[in-house]
């Protein structure tokens, strides 16, 4: 164990005639390498000691064969000092080959590099212009590298992608890109993108564009997209709607509103830009300076047109008619669905659309006394009552042409009454329909919720018996999982000073949800409200007696009529069973036995009806039975027209529900 000490004097004593940082290196380096054999050695002899001691232990046959592999591979021979030596030079040619001993061994402190000479030059090296090459546009476009044998692509800055948002319009996907990392810094706003989406699907000046990212709106223009959780490669539904009509009220004050609107967007848009001040941007999401976006301010987009004269007012509609609804009416009129069913349906869907989109809007039209306006206006009117009257003469009905004139002239004076401020009830009685009938019963499938919940409230208040009844059939305009949302929201309210009794109580039943929905429109707190909601019956499926009573429908609430297709809807059914309706199995088993029963009674009521219409075909009657049937069929009919008169008498100052 001489050795070690030996050299650590020998490092300790050496002379250095001359001032070589290269000497002072190697110096420092072996002295350090001493202190370090030197406590490696210490641990080495504790290490002997102990493999000594736990050999002795061993048993004598195991140490009887080391012996002889000792004395086999003459191991015994040699000194424990040359036994040392060897190992330390096996470690130290170990370190020495390793990383951390060229650092230690080598002229270098620093790792080997690739760029760099392995040979130390104490000198600064000598730099030429052959060892620059300069980058032209060729190699940018085919950038190539000798030295890499796989071919590696070169990443440069322009590789970023930009922002990538994917437009949903009709069926079709258009992406639309931006410069990177604009939505996530909040410098593309919503105005931004209704402009590049009108100037890929070429829409005109003016169009209005409702964009829609997971059933929220965009609604501000001047609003970031990332306030609305906007990110690449972001699917929006794009819809397209029409310029509406608006009357000359509504005209005159267009331009105040507009300005409103614009102040209130710049207010909101200077609080906002306050706001991002405040909080600071992130400068992990801040791009590179080549692809940050340096746009120049879009301007607004202009307003559209405003119709001012009568005239144009007549020609828009004019237009909307022949263009949108006519083709439509005429393709039924030529061929008419064959299933009585459908028929029905079509035909009241166009009626209604000829009669709220044509003829309600050319009677809001005031004239102010040009007569070619009102001529055009009365042409107008007769063309669609034409097409009304061919509508009807192709479904089966035919009526006069004057009665849907009569009914669109109602349905105004109805409207204009609402909007009386000062009306004294003597003139209500007199415009609005005199009768109503004792109990209304109303099919609630296919109703949108709010607007046959807002019609029923309405006709309550007046005096009218309703009951609705398939209540789960109600369906709700959008996602069912917002529905769900917004239900569970309501679940969570409650009272703080008594929340078992003192409300709100969740109701979880489809009736009892439209029953709420109904009492919220009514105020139910008075005693005119507390009588109406008395005259509501609400029902989930179709219980005895109704289920014999003739069911009608509202056509302002239904889905089909009032819902764009395409768009999402749930029904209160389905939403009622998932926070906890246990009765939808039982529902739905009635249902299926009422259906069936109904469908066997109506084929009994067909063939009694054709046996009916047989026997009349048959039978043989003289002239002098004709006489008496005549006779007495106009003593009957005479009798209700007394009995009709004197109920609309008593009846007097009532409204009638309209279903159509």
């Amino acid at each position: 164990m001489s050795i070690i000490p030996t050299l650590i004097l020998l490092f300790n004593n050496e002379q250095m005639t001359e001032f070589n940082p290269l000497i002072i290196l190697k110096t420092s380096s072996l002295r350090l390498l001493g202190v370090v054999l030197m406590n490696f050695a210490s641990y080495v002899e504790i290490a002997l000691v102990q493999l000594h001691k736990a050999y002795l232990q061993l048993p004598l046959p195991v140490q009887k064969y080391f012996n002889s592999v000792a004395t086999y591979a003459n191991l015994d021979t040699l000194s424990p000092t040359a036994l040392l030596g060897s190992l330390l030079l096996i470690i130290a040619a170990t370190v020495s080959m390793s990383r951390w001993g060229s650092s230690i061994w080598g002229r270098n402190s620093t790792r080997i590099s690739p760029f760099s000479s392995r040979q130390y030059e104490a000198s600064v090296p000598t730099i030429t212009d052959d060892d620059f090459s300069y980058i032209t546009s060729q190699d940018l476009q085919e950038p190539s590298r000798t030295y890499d044998p796989q071919n590696r692509p070169v990443y440069t800055p322009s590789s970023v992608e930009d922002d990538l948002l994917l437009i949903k319009h009709k069926g079709a996907t258009y992406p639309i890109r931006f410069p990177a990392y604009s939505i996530g810094e909040g410098k593309l706003q919503v105005r931004d993108v209704k402009e590049r989406v009108a100037a890929v699907l070429d829409l005109p000046s003016g169009t209005k564009m409702r964009l829609v990212y997971k059933g929220r709106i965009l609604k501000d223009d001047y609003a970031p997209c990332r306030d609305y959780n906007l990110k690449n490669q972001s699917e929006i539904l794009c819809t397209v709607t029409e310029i509406p009509i608006t009357s000359g009220d509504d005209s005159d004050g267009r331009s105040e509103d507009i300005q409103q609107e614009e102040q209130t967007k710049k207010k909101r848009n200077s609080k906002s830009k306050k706001n991002k001040k405040k909080k600071g941007s992130d400068p992990n999401l801040s791009p590179p300076a080549s692809s940050s976006y340096t746009g120049s301010p879009r301007t607004a987009s202009p307003s559209p047109a405003i119709l001012r004269t009568p005239m144009d007012k007549l020609e828009a509609i004019a237009n909307h008619f022949h263009d949108n609804i006519l083709p439509v009416c005429k393709k039924f009129i030529k061929s008419p669905p064959t299933e009585e069913k459908k028929k029905q349906f079509e035909h009241a869907k166009l009626s209604e659309i000829i009669m709220n989109d044509a003829l309600l809007k050319l009677d809001a039209v005031v004239t102010d006394g040009d007569d070619s306006a009102r001529q055009r206006r009365k042409e107008l009117v007769r063309e669609a009552q034409a097409i009304l009257h061919e509508l009807d003469t192709a479904n089966g009905r035919v009526y006069p042409q004057h009665y849907h004139k009569s009914i669109a002239t109602s349905r105004l004076k109805l409207n204009q009454d609402d909007n009386r401020q000062n009306r004294q009830p003597s003139t209500i009685t007199k415009d609005r329909m005199s009768t109503f009938e004792p109990v209304i019963t109303i099919d609630g499938k296919g109703h949108l919720l709010g607007r046959l919940a807002s019609t029923v409230a309405k006709q309550l208040l007046n005096g009218q018996k309703i009951v609705v009844v398939r209540c789960e059939a109600l369906n709700i305009s959008g996602e069912f999982f917002r529905a769900k949302l917004k239900y569970h929201a309501y679940l969570r309210k409650m009272t703080r000073y008594n929340p078992t009794r003192g409300g709100p109580f969740h109701f979880r039943a489809p009736s009892r949800i439209f029953y709420k929905t109904v009492r919220g429109m009514i105020p139910h707190k008075t005693a005119r409200g507390a009588a109406a909601m008395e005259r509501l019956k609400v029902f989930e499926g179709v219980p005895p007696p109704y289920d014999k009573v003739k069911r009608v429908v509202v056509p302002q609430a239904l889905r089909v009529l009032r819902l764009k297709p395409g768009r999402k809807y749930c029904t209160v059914g389905r939403l009622s069973h998932e926070v906890g309706w246990k009765y939808q199995d039982v529902v739905a088993r009635l249902e299926e036995r009422r259906k069936v029963k109904g469908a066997a009674y109506y084929q009994r009521k067909k063939v009694a009806r054709k046996q009916l219409s047989d026997a009349k075909a048959s039978a043989k009657v003289d002239d002098k039975t004709k006489k008496q049937l005549a006779e007495a069929w106009f003593n009957i009919k005479q009798r209700m027209d007394w009995r009709r008169a004197a109920s609309e008498k008593s009846a007097d100052g009532a409204e009638k529900l309209v279903c159509v």
